[in-house]
């Protein structure tokens, strides 16, 4: 059982970077929505009840977006930068703090797992 156990970690390391930097990614992005939708005049009350529905939108347009849409980095470099669904463009310091919070999150696990 052992053995099997280690040829499953020693197979899967390579995930562990990754999902840390996603992982980070993603909060980075929560965190970049939730401050747009602050500066845009939503109460912390209706910001935490959009994101309960999952209705994230487009400021320009309102198109909801879909689960695929809210990729984030991943889509930022598809669309160039832009909304899918009216080409308006999305600025840069959202690429930048996603990739970020997901640097200091890959740093912040390489240095847990140096101090065991």
């Amino acid at each position: 059982m052992e053995k099997v156990i280690t040829s499953i970690t020693e197979e899967l390391i390579w995930a562990i970077p990754l999902l840390l930097f996603l992982s980070g990614a993603a909060l980075g992005s929560y965190y970049i929505t939730y401050l747009s939708r602050y500066k845009a005049g939503m109460t912390r009350k209706e910001i935490l009840n959009v994101n309960k529905k999952g209705a994230c939108f487009c400021f320009t347009c309102k198109a909801r977006l879909t689960f695929k849409d809210m990729v984030p980095i991943y889509n930022y470099i598809r669309y160039l930068g832009k909304c899918k669904y009216c080409g308006v463009k999305i600025g840069s310091s959202t690429i930048v703090i996603e990739l970020g919070v997901g640097t200091v999150f890959l740093v912040f696990g390489f240095w847990m797992v140096s101090l065991l």
